[in-house]
């Protein structure tokens, strides 16, 4: 009698979710297909991942340990597994300049902000088998004891605090480097670290003249428990080979795709891989109750529609800009918002879609007649500051690095030495912004709105005059290169470099926090500590979304400590 309704209950769900999606895919040819040629045998899962970003891939690596559990692990993107885009370290600058080519899994959208003025600023994000770490610089950033224990304080459970979150990222990391001069880092985890070279002669007179500006030390490792205010080499995601150094190749990315699933697919028959799959809908059972249990998801692949179940656990791992985005189109969300859309309320989520920050940048470029002994257009050096002007949090972030001067089309051809660039980064964003559905259509972006704190002005100008006074230190003197920025003085009055800023800054695609974890009371939270959704038995989120506040540096670790940490409660849950 159970699988009656059940059943029962699944027909209804495919015509009411057919009815709302009809305009835009055909699933004439039957109804929702339980089997496909490829995947006939997969037509239920015991876990359901959607998504095989950073943490998406971690979580299915650890759960599919368990040969008695099927793990299904969704991803829009293609398999591109021998992309060079997506294997060579150094390339990612040419991604990044033209994502239009059609060359790497990057869509782009666009977003008005009050504060940049009447422009546009560009959003970017991955559909491929490893998510962020797949395409962008391959930085591996490490938050300061300080962020983790206001996550604790703000979701009031200690097991958020430095302590215990630090566990799970040193279990994911292999350091590759000395242990006596690295004592504090994780040796046995899957993903090889490699720390950049920082004793180049013009890097180290670079970082020297910074940090004497600031006032700070340039030391070796940001990932320790004293903090990150300083000058360091940075650190990438880099997959051990034979011959790989932090100087020299062949090195590989190192994505938690790379590391924690392609491995085994060879042998854990319960690891399936889905690519080219959209995951359109995730299917609930008594909806709106205290007994809402996801029931499994609607996808496309090849033109055709599909179904497929979850037996225990379904597990979000999207993105910041999706994983919001599913949750809506599935009924979970704002009530009014979801009712204007005419979409089945599941659960009335007022937090999914807000809370979205992110970084804003503003970059400084440097023409240097000489050149480090390697150039790269991965920023070597990583320096962390302290303005004091709006709290005492970390709140700027200085990446700079030397590339070969083709990068730069502002100098002319063949021009021998090097450029440095400088992302002047504002990384304290406590600007509230919000991602909301623009209609039913599952392929449609949504709107987004990052609502920029106008108080993020006054670090990023402190830190950009600090900056170029460093810069302009340096013996032989470095020339400023971009038109606009040489026209400011030295001396410039504040107002006048503050509407250059206002005029050049933008985002710098680390999103996180659209879908925050918090305690009951807080009305706006998404996941409970367990990145468990809030009134769904078996539903769960592993990615940046559920930040409650933005870490000070480069997201892809968080999205990796929330991946490890979910793997390793799910695997011991179900054992």
């Amino acid at each position: 009698m159970k699988l009656f309704w059940k059943s029962i209950f699944v027909i209804w769900m495919m015509f009411n979710f057919s009815s709302i999606n009809g305009d835009y895919y055909d699933n004439s040819d039957s109804d929702l297909n339980q089997e496909d040629d490829d995947y006939v045998n997969y037509n239920s899962c015991d876990l359901i991942v959607l998504g095989a970003g950073s943490a998406g891939s971690i979580v299915a690596g650890i759960v599919s340990q368990n040969r008695n559990k099927r793990v299904c692990l969704f991803e829009r993107g293609k398999d591109e597994s021998n992309n060079p885009y997506l294997v060579i370290p150094n390339i990612n600058s040419i991604i990044a300049n033209v994502p239009d080519a059609g060359i790497a899994p990057i869509e782009k959208l666009t977003t008005l902000e009050p504060l940049t003025g009447p422009k546009f600023s560009e959003v970017y994000f991955s559909f491929a088998l490893g998510g962020g770490p797949a395409v962008a610089g391959l930085i591996y950033g490490c938050s300061p004891p300080e962020t983790y224990n206001e996550w604790a304080s703000l979701v009031n459970s200690s097991s958020l605090n430095y302590t215990n979150l630090n566990t799970f990222l040193k279990r994911s990391e292999n350091v590759l480097i000395n242990q006596s001069s690295l004592p504090n880092r994780g040796r046995d985890g899957p993903i090889d670290v490699n720390i950049l070279d920082k004793n180049d002669p013009l890097i180290q007179t670079t970082a020297n003249a910074i940090a004497n500006e600031y006032n700070v030390t340039f030391g070796n490792d940001y990932c320790n428990p004293d903090g990150i205010v300083g000058v360091w080499p940075f650190q990438r995601f880099l997959k051990r080979s034979p011959n790989c150094t932090p100087t020299s190749g062949p090195c590989l990315r190192a994505s938690s795709y790379k590391t924690y699933v392609e491995p085994f697919l060879s042998n854990r028959s319960n690891l399936i891989v889905f690519t080219s799959a959209q995951v359109i809908r995730i299917v609930f059972s008594r909806p709106n109750s205290t007994r809402t249990r996801a029931e499994g998801v609607i996808y496309i692949k090849n033109g055709r529609t599909y179904y497929i179940r979850a037996k225990q656990h379904i597990v979000l791992s999207s993105g910041v800009i999706n994983t919001p985005k599913l949750l809506m189109l599935s009924g979970i969300g704002d009530e009014d918002m979801l009712n204007k859309l005419s979409i089945p309320l599941v659960k009335n989520l007022k937090g999914v879609g807000k809370n979205l920050q992110e970084h804003v940048v503003i970059n400084l470029f440097f023409y240097s007649p000489f050149s480090p002994t390697i150039t790269t257009e991965s920023t070597p050096l990583a320096m962390f500051f302290k303005s004091g002007l709006n709290s005492n949090f970390v709140d700027v972030e200085n990446a700079c690095g030397y590339v070969p001067t083709f990068f730069v089309p502002q100098l002319p051809p063949n021009s021998t030495g090097a450029v440095l660039i400088c992302y002047i980064v504002q990384v304290r964003n406590t600007g509230s912004g919000t991602i909301s559905l623009r209609s039913t259509n599952s392929f449609q972006v949504p709107d987004i709105q990052f609502n920029f704190d106008p108080n993020l002005m006054d670090p990023l100008i402190w830190s950009f005059n600090k900056t170029r006074n460093a810069i302009n230190s340096i013996s032989p003197p470095l020339v400023e290169i971009i038109p606009t920025q040489s026209k400011l003085p030295l001396n410039a009055s504040s107002q006048v470099i503050r509407e250059f800023i206002k005029d050049n800054l933008g985002p710098w695609h680390h999103s996180t926090g659209s879908c925050k974890m918090g305690s009951p009371s807080d009305p706006f939270a998404v996941v409970d500590v367990n990145q468990k959704v809030y009134g769904v038995s078996n539903l769960y989120i592993a990615d940046n979304s559920i930040v409650p506040v933005i870490v000070p540096t480069h997201p892809a670790t968080s999205a990796n400590i929330f991946g490890q940490r979910l793997g390793d409660y799910l695997i011991n849950r179900n054992n």
